[in-house]
């Protein structure tokens, strides 16, 4: 089950196939990076100056529920979290980049579900958003068997393992550092 809006990230950015889609963030300092963050409600990405493309925003605090099950905590109970992951396609983009990355998506999570957001939010940023929501136990493809989906494991918090790779959050924390 996926704990943390940053594991999204890390498993999004292993796949070569959806890096290819996502655009770039220019910031103010000149630096370049892959437009893919997690953000909050209304949370910017600090300094930056354009984006181009396709970018790819992983709300920080996911939807969630209680589960009826006996935990070692009553006072804390188990939760099933549903995450939420917009898809935002900027001007100089292709057409249908972003249907694209949402199916990319969807090859990676069969069991995940996006739909396309209204034209009185999508004016909001960008000129087109699709919203893709990951359900708690997604289905997620092997990284290295392509034929293989597996129930997401959460990275190093169910298996003690370290996560395939560091990923520096945008607010300035470390996912996996």
């Amino acid at each position: 089950m996926i704990q943390t809006a940053d594991e999204i990230l890390v498993r999004f950015s292993m796949d070569p196939v959806l890096m290819e889609l996502v655009g770039q963030y220019q910031f103010t300092d000149g630096d370049i990076h892959k437009s893919m963050s997690v953000l909050a409600s209304h949370e910017t990405v600090p300094g930056l100056d354009t984006i181009e493309g396709l970018e790819i925003v992983v709300a920080r605090a996911p939807d969630a529920k209680p589960v009826g099950v006996m935990t070692i905590d009553p006072n804390c109970p188990v939760m099933l979290k549903e995450f939420r992951v917009y898809l935002i396609q900027y001007k100089g983009t292709h057409g249908n980049t972003i249907v694209h990355a949402a199916d990319r998506i969807m090859g990676l999570c069969p069991n995940a579900s996006y739909t396309h957001l209204g034209s009185g939010f999508s004016e909001m940023a960008g000129v087109e958003q699709i919203l893709v929501k990951l359900p708690p136990y997604v289905l997620l493809q092997d990284v290295d068997d392509p034929l293989l989906h597996v129930m997401w494991d959460a990275g190093n918090f169910m298996t003690g393992e370290d996560p395939p790779m560091p990923w520096k959050t945008y607010d300035g924390g470390n996912f996996g550092a």
